[in-house]
């Protein structure tokens, strides 16, 4: 191939500005949020299609050492993260087993899902094992009574016991600790979350490289080749060296 029809096959590669065609990633939560168990969003669904946000009994205790802002961003992430996935955008749905769940963690996962209501409607539906005290019932229901300022429209569905679950969520979208058998283990979920964001934020460096690297190749495409053959050996080892330092900074070139 010459190098006239080198230089002009370069600008035709569509490439130009890959930059443009990436959305910036949001940042991963933090570790502390993510590997706490406190609130999962295991890819699950209930039977309007909704994903499953899951507030587990075992995680209830180091629910109260996380803020309710550091738990809406959470769900916000992983839910816009599915958006992106799908033609049709959803709402998600939450599961929380408050039969034995002190009124700080009720007030706790009210309030947090307000504030996740505060600025556009993210939840469809709301599935509760009802609180086993009365006043405790009380209490969760006003905590839900929106404000004046707050458009929440979820639906409350309050049950007595985690068998009603299957009524609106199938068994197999459900783990055994809601009366389901889906398998799920949150230290492995966190090490493919991980794993993923990073090849993720690898894969965005790259394309952000790529517009410099690609300017210069052009530019090494159209330098004149020498008629000497010693001047001719010198400039194809430089630039030889030039190409493969440009595959190094992009981290394109094998181990």
């Amino acid at each position: 191939m010459s190098r006239h029809a080198a230089a002009t096959q370069l600008p035709r590669t569509g490439i130009q500005n890959p930059v443009q065609e990436c959305d910036p990633s949001p940042p991963l939560p933090a570790d502390h949020v993510l590997g706490s168990g406190a609130v999962l969003f295991p890819g699950v669904f209930d039977q309007h299609g909704c994903p499953l946000v899951i507030f587990p009994v075992d995680g209830q205790d180091k629910l109260l050492k996380l803020s309710k802002a550091e738990v809406v961003d959470f769900i916000n992430y992983f839910h816009a993260l599915l958006n992106k996935k799908q033609e049709k955008q959803s709402l998600v749905s939450v599961v929380a087993d408050l039969r034995l769940a002190s009124v700080s963690t009720i007030r706790f996962i009210t309030e947090t899902l307000l504030l996740l209501e505060e600025h556009k409607r993210t939840v469809h539906s709301v599935y509760v094992i009802r609180p086993k005290k009365k006043n405790v019932v009380k209490l969760f229901l006003k905590l839900l009574v929106p404000s004046m300022s707050c458009t929440s429209s979820f639906r409350n569905i309050l049950l007595k016991e985690i068998p009603e679950l299957s009524n609106y969520i199938d068994r197999s979208q459900l783990p055994s600790s809601l009366g389901g058998y889906f398998l799920y283990c949150h230290r492995s979920w966190v090490s493919f979350i991980k794993e993923i964001d990073a090849f993720v934020q690898e894969f965005l460096s790259v394309v952000q490289r790529l517009p410099s690297c690609i300017s210069r190749l052009q530019a090494l495409s159209r330098l004149p080749l020498p008629s000497n053959f010693k001047e001719l050996q010198h400039f194809c080892s430089t630039n030889e060296a030039k190409f493969l330092q440009l595959r190094r900074s992009t981290r394109l070139h094998s181990s």
